[in-house]
């Protein structure tokens, strides 16, 4: 974890100022403030806005992940608030948990349960180069959703190069679909997948297309996908205590 310099008293409050996401919530403090706390640790993700790192509460030892986003990217300033005022509120154990809120004039840190297996949204493809996002983007989480819900496991995994591996399989378009997971699902559904997680976001389904897909339309395998279930539980599994 990277050493700290503590900074003057006056950088561990928020300032109430217009230019603050965080504007009218109680609870939030300054940035050096997290740094008090915590030691920052890898880099684990980036998006369009963001980067993600480890970091490790200095009194308990424990992991989590903080999200470090780049104020001056980040137009939808109220979208963002909106956000963060429900996941406040939430608390679901199927809902990485916001944990705390830090801001600066030039950053947003936003403290969360560590998960490992990474976010939707930050294995697009628009995402990962830093295009931002849009409608296709959706789809694209849609094809993810999809592929999890009739395998258990997520389309893009990591092997021995790490995080890394991910990004250039998606980048690459590389997809597969194993056996024996895949055996009893569906061409259609396959084809419905592929179409989804298009690497061309010019080429990738619509909503209007993927709904008139004739799988959704009806077509589809009467295999019971049985396996799918216990590979989601070993998945889901490791996303939350490895």
């Amino acid at each position: 974890m990277a050493a700290f310099k503590a900074p003057p008293l006056s950088a561990f409050f928020r300032k109430e100022e217009d230019n603050l996401v965080t504007q009218g919530l109680t609870d939030v403090h300054g940035v050096a403030m997290f740094h008090s706390l915590y030691d920052v640790g890898d880099l684990i993700g980036r998006g369009a806005f963001s980067l993600v790192y480890l970091c490790r509460r200095k009194e308990t030892q424990q992991i989590f992940a903080v999200k470090v986003i780049n104020k001056a990217l980040c137009v939808k300033k109220k979208t963002l608030r909106d956000e963060i005022t429900v996941l406040l509120r939430v608390k679901h154990a199927n809902i990485i948990s916001l944990e705390e809120v830090y801001e600066s004039d030039q950053e947003l840190l936003l403290v969360m349960e560590r998960v490992t297996g990474g976010e939707l949204f930050d294995r697009i493809v628009r995402v990962l180069n830093g295009e931002g996002y849009d409608s296709k983007v959706d789809l694209w989480s849609l094809g993810v959703v999809l592929y999890i819900m009739l395998c258990g496991f997520p389309p893009f995994s990591e092997d021995e190069n790490g995080l890394e591996s991910v990004y250039l399989k998606i980048r690459s378009g590389v997809l597969d679909f194993p056996h024996p997971y895949w055996t009893n699902v569906s061409d259609g559904a396959k084809d419905l997948i592929r179409n989804l997680l298009n690497v061309s976001a010019q080429d990738r389904f619509s909503a209007a297309q993927a709904l008139n897909h004739p799988w959704i339309k009806g077509e589809y395998s009467e295999q019971p996908l049985s396996s799918a279930i216990m590979e989601m539980k070993r998945f889901n599994q490791k996303r939350r205590f490895n």
